[in-house]
């Protein structure tokens, strides 16, 4: 979703060059809602992924329903981004 949706494939891991060309003016794109939903995601799973020190306590339980409404907001964001980045810019 970041590196694909939100950097629009500027900057992708593993890969050893940046391509701008044609994209850079596509970062920005994205609402500062969209950012903020990215960031609440990123910090929400990785402490699944990520082993925690015991004194953070347990890990939190993240169920289907959780996963499957993060999903359709996720879906749901990239769909407005793209739309976005069709619309002509202001003042074109």
């Amino acid at each position: 979703v970041v590196e694909h949706n939100l950097l629009n494939k500027i900057v992708v891991r593993a890969r050893k060059s940046v391509m701008t060309k044609g994209k850079l003016h596509t970062v920005c794109k994205a609402s500062p809602d969209s950012w903020k939903l990215v960031d609440d995601l990123m910090t929400k799973y990785s402490t699944e992924v990520h082993s925690q020190p015991p004194e953070k306590g347990a890990l939190n339980s993240i169920t289907a329903e959780d996963l499957k409404e993060d999903c359709d907001k996720v879906i749901a964001m990239i769909d407005e981004i793209k739309k976005s980045r069709k619309r002509p810019a202001l003042g074109s």
